[in-house]
């Protein structure tokens, strides 16, 4: 009786976590599709009972985070080019044609001048907000804000069918 309770209890166990690696391993595919709004960050329905499990789980969520922080100053397209090709980011020379867009917008001191600080912050937002969706919308890459510019690029990591 003891033996079949040790082995119940044996399956049990095994079950629980390749339960909780399943989930793991679902999350990574999704991390690394760049599907990150899809991965929970806290749901305690998922937390295993193992420590080092939770520990996996914990730290995987973390990477998470830092992804979605990540994506937000590196170029999404550059993110997504880098898991799918499993190439590592190095200094390279590449022959390629690419379009590089450097955007200043005119008068935007004079404009913000008069704006309370919160009014700035909504108008630069909503501004940015529109040009990096334009940029995105036509493949470009969204290389950085530089105060009031924008600097976009086309055709590279990615290439932009008909560039």
């Amino acid at each position: 009786a003891a033996i079949v309770a040790i082995l119940l209890l044996a399956m049990v166990f095994a079950w629980h976590v390749t339960v909780h690696l399943r989930h793991i391993r679902s999350d990574m595919a999704l991390a690394t599709a760049l599907r990150l709004d899809c991965i929970k960050t806290t749901d305690s329905k998922r937390e295993s009972r193992v420590t080092e499990l939770r520990a996996i789980t914990a730290e995987f969520r973390r990477l998470v985070v830092a992804l979605k922080s990540f994506r937000k100053y590196i170029p999404g397209d550059i993110v997504g080019f880098l898991l799918e090709s499993k190439l590592e980011a190095k200094l390279a020379v590449i022959h390629n044609t690419v379009t590089v867009m450097f955007l200043d917008i005119e008068n935007f001191t004079d404009t913000v001048e008069a704006m309370s600080n919160t009014e700035v912050v909504v108008f630069y937002g909503d501004v940015m907000t529109a040009l990096t969706n334009q940029i995105i919308r036509r493949k470009g890459t969204l290389d950085k804000y530089i105060g009031d510019c924008v600097m976009a690029f086309w055709n590279m990591p990615v290439a932009v069918k008909g560039h």
